[in-house]
């Protein structure tokens, strides 16, 4: 991944330095921008994709501590490194709190611009974990609200609020594409790349449709339709009609699944599909859980079953076993944290619930015909 610099400073030897002195290649980046001033850089953080910005700490127009003050307000996501004089140093503590990165003095800045900039990349990738992470746990409780029993209004909000999601309204769309589970994951990554200020929700139905929850206020139906034709290029997209709070979301889902064409299943969604109330109950259990320890003890008491009687009704549900769809679950998983290039192979055995990395590697090779690996490079 390449990150992309802004550099702002109203004195051209400094600019021409820094874009030309920096190994930039080196540390993964490339100078996307240069400002003269404040202004200027405002301007490209508002208009353009940046991940760091270097900026003088005077400068005509707003100054750098301005500029980081404005930064951490409207893009939080951005890293700013300051670049200051001996003179500027008591100043330039006072922008601390604006979450800037390192404070450089301009002798000789290029070795200390080197180790900032490193710390702003780490910096960013920890966040990047993060809101991954925290796209995940949004996605599993937006699919247990498409998809369960239905619950209460009141809990619905009070869990809305804790997990950081509006209340609405919302517009669902659903669309018809090979491999729902890897475009789902494309979509969300696109998405956030462009760094929308309200997230959309993409869930895999099955293995070929995906549903997508959109914030009403953010995004015209056309304009959404459009842009998820440039990532995807789906040959059925499907509306509901009118946006709908959290509470009308089940409704609305079955609604555009049964405008994209053909029946909502809403009791196969997750796969493999299963009439008994239980098996669904379970299977949705599996998906918010699958990363922790799943003891069939631990399964059987979340569904007021015994062990052996449990073990008995999925494999007659589902055509499997218990262990089988667990561990292809987990696989499944693996392949999307695999494919998305962000964390090493080595992490992503524990991180789908396979706490022998062994066995993780078997399991994988006997599900996909080649190891986690193999499938890194094929996919890289």
């Amino acid at each position: 991944m390449t990150y992309r610099i802004l550099i702002a400073d109203d004195e051209p030897i400094i600019r021409d330095g820094l874009v030309h002195f920096m190994d930039w290649e080196s540390l993964q980046c490339r100078v996307a921008h240069v400002a003269e001033d404040g202004l200027q850089a405002k301007r490209a953080v508002d208009g353009e994709p940046i991940d760091i910005v270097v900026a003088d700490i005077r400068m005509p127009g707003m100054s750098g501590i301005e500029l980081a003050e404005y930064v951490q307000r409207e893009h939080p996501g951005i890293k700013v490194v300051i670049l200051t004089g001996f003179a500027d140093f008591a100043y330039a503590q006072s922008a601390i709190r604006y979450g800037v990165i390192d404070f450089i003095v301009k002798t000789n800045p290029i070795p200390k611009l080197k180790e900032a900039i490193g710390r702003a990349i780490d910096r960013i990738e920890a966040d990047r974990r993060l809101a991954r992470q925290l796209r995940e746990v949004r996605a599993a409780w937006f699919r247990d609200l498409l998809t369960g029993a239905d619950a209460d209004e009141a809990d619905t909000a009070r869990a809305a609020a804790e997990l950081g999601v509006e209340p609405g309204p919302y517009r669902v769309l659903a669309l018809e594409t090979p491999e729902a589970s890897d475009a789902a994951r494309r979509l969300v990554d696109a998405f956030a790349e462009e760094r929308h200020p309200r997230p959309i929700y993409a869930l895999a139905v099955d293995r070929r449709r995906v549903a997508v929850v959109a914030p009403a206020a953010s995004f015209e139906p056309e304009e959404l339709e459009d842009r998820l034709r440039e990532v995807l290029a789906p040959p059925r997209i499907g509306w509901n009609g009118e946006a709908v709070s959290l509470a009308g979301l089940r409704a609305a889902c079955e609604e555009a699944l049964a405008s994209c064409g053909g029946a909502s299943q809403a009791n196969g969604w997750p796969e493999p599909a299963s009439t008994h109330r239980g098996i669904q109950q379970l299977l949705r259990y599996i998906e918010a859980h699958y990363h922790e320890k799943l003891q069939l003890e631990t399964l059987a008491d979340h569904v007021h079953m015994n062990q052996s009687y449990l073990s008995r009704l999925f494999k007659k549900e589902t055509g499997e076993s218990l262990t089988d769809y667990i561990n292809r679950f987990r696989i499944e998983k693996a392949k999307e944290l695999i494919a998305s290039g962000e964390y090493p192979v080595t992490e992503i055995s524990a991180m789908v619930g396979f706490g022998d990395p062994g066995y993780f590697s078997l399991t994988f090779k006997k599900l996909t015909g080649q190891s986690p690996r193999d499938y890194k490079h094929g996919h890289s």
